[in-house]
């Protein structure tokens, strides 16, 4: 489990960021060295969730399909 606590500084930090439209970055630190400065477990929880979102579809597939009102999965 992550220890929201010690973080709070930093989720604030990223969180600006986020709110004014820059991109997310901590200074002086590359997204391998966040990773590898992570305990082996939550490593493991960032490649699955890795793995999730490149196997994840991109949009979907019955949208259009419920924007119009008509039944999904055919003809």
């Amino acid at each position: 489990m992550l220890n929201l606590v010690a973080m709070r500084p930093l989720l604030k930090q990223l969180g600006e960021q986020i709110e004014k439209g820059q991109p997310v970055a901590i200074a002086g630190m590359s997204q391998a060295d966040w990773e590898s400065s992570l305990p082996p477990d939550q490593q493991k929880q960032v490649e699955d969730y890795r793995q999730y979102a490149a196997s994840a579809p991109t949009m979907d597939p019955d949208a259009d399909a419920r924007k119009y009102g008509q039944p999904s999965g055919g003809n």
